[in-house]
């Protein structure tokens, strides 16, 4: 076999090195060599491809922001189901207690939410009341009014399951309280204080859906105001009558039976769930929980 001269290796090898190098040099002037948008002369075209499914594009869930009361200092916020709307007013204080002014008639000057298409149509006006306790210490030196205000406090305290005496409950009315259930403790933005269900009235009234209400007993962090809401619910198993016919059926039978009568209604709403009432108690409790007094 004959040898390759040294001079065509010699010649090979430098050919192989310019090709090398002009590779090298047009690599590098398609990577560092910008193309305007368009202008493809020179490159070869992509290989054409199937185009792939593409995922529907998901939007996270957005909540609807609730609806808003806000009033001399005072907010929170409502389900749309509570209320068309809530409209707001100050009360004046009415004159102190007197022997031509009781006490139970006695208001201080107050801020009022009154709750426009409410669920619920009863004898009682579904509302909030914010008032300072101060001022209405100052409208009445009955004991029966400190006697509320520091049940309140005493229970907050100790927080009971449940409590076999009346609930404290202001401002005063002239009636008694003649059952409650469903007690609970909710914090709202600057204070706390007591939930229940609760039924008024004079002598032996019939319990029904007809007096049933929502209340909240609150007071501020500061002792400052006290915070009082009327808020009427139904549930099924009460009567949607006022109940009459119970009493004038047979008087002195339901009046001898009327403890063990109340404690069995007690015991049937207290082992109810909150969302069988009507408004759910859940969404009054959320209600409640987001009111903030800054006065």
């Amino acid at each position: 076999m004959k040898k390759t001269p040294k001079y065509i290796i010699g010649l090979l090898t430098t050919l192989l090195f310019v090709t090398s190098l002009s590779c090298n040099l047009l690599q590098s002037a398609v990577k560092d060599t910008p193309i305007p948008p368009g202008d493809q002369s020179g490159i070869p075209p992509a290989p054409t491809q199937a185009a792939l499914p593409q995922p529907s594009p998901t939007t996270a869930p957005t909540s609807t922001p609730l609806p808003s009361a806000y009033f001399d200092g005072i907010t929170f916020t409502y389900a749309p189901s509570l209320s068309k709307g809530v409209t707001a007013q100050t009360i004046e204080a009415s004159a102190p207690a007197s022997d031509q002014m009781p006490f139970f008639a006695v208001n201080p000057k107050e801020d009022q939410f009154n709750f426009q298409g409410y669920p619920i149509t009863q004898n009682l006006a579904p509302q909030i009341l914010i008032f300072s306790v101060n001022e209405y210490e100052k409208l009445i030196s009955d004991p029966v009014l400190t006697k509320q205000i520091d049940g309140l406090k005493k229970l907050l305290a100790d927080r009971p399951a449940d409590s076999s005496g009346e609930l404290p409950f202001l401002p005063i009315m002239n009636a008694g309280q003649l059952m409650h259930a469903q007690l609970s403790y909710i914090k709202f933005q600057n204070g706390t204080g007591i939930r229940y269900l609760a039924e008024y009235g004079q002598n032996f009234a019939p319990l029904s859906n007809t007096l049933l209400f929502y209340t909240f007993q609150g007071i501020t962090s500061d002792g400052a105001y006290y915070i009082s809401a009327v808020l009427p619910v139904n549930h099924a198993k009460l009567p949607g009558d006022d109940g009459e016919a119970q009493v004038t059926k047979d008087f002195q039978k339901f009046s001898d039976n009327y403890p063990s009568y109340v404690v069995d209604i007690q015991n049937k709403l207290n082992a109810e769930q909150a969302s069988s009432f009507s408004p759910s108690l859940d969404t009054l409790d959320a209600m409640i929980t987001s009111l903030k007094v800054a006065k």
